[in-house]
């Protein structure tokens, strides 16, 4: 199994998150400048709904950055899982192994052997 390569994805992350910041200023910019001019009573609304916008941007960062983090624990840990079944396994063979050849060494000394009778012929 491929391991999650967080460290890409959280600086990806981290380079599109600027990137979007940056534009989220200059639209914020731009929309103000022009709907107060050409109506200034849209000046609070066109800053609450970019206000809204930076808010919730703000959540998904932070919800992005601990499901990031959750992933990276989980995927360590299956690592260490994953070896550790693969000892288990292995452990198990070499006690099916040993358990093998002790029963075959059991049976061979617990059978008794017929000692041969001498002048005992079948006469039919």
């Amino acid at each position: 199994m491929n391991k999650i390569d967080t460290d890409s994805a959280t600086i990806l992350g981290m380079w599109f998150g600027i990137g979007g910041f940056i534009t989220g200023l200059a639209g914020i910019g731009l929309t103000l400048y022009f709907s107060y001019a050409t109506n200034p009573n849209a000046y609070y609304l066109a800053l609450s709904g970019w206000g809204a916008a930076i808010l919730t941007t703000m959540a998904s960062i932070r919800v992005g950055s601990k499901l990031i983090k959750l992933a990276a624990s989980q995927t360590d840990q299956l690592i260490t899982l994953t070896e550790k079944n693969v000892e288990l396994q292995n452990e198990k063979q070499r006690l099916i192994s040993i358990s093998e050849f002790l029963a075959s060494k059991s049976l061979k000394s617990a059978t008794p052997r017929k000692p041969k009778q001498e002048g005992l012929e079948n006469e039919n």
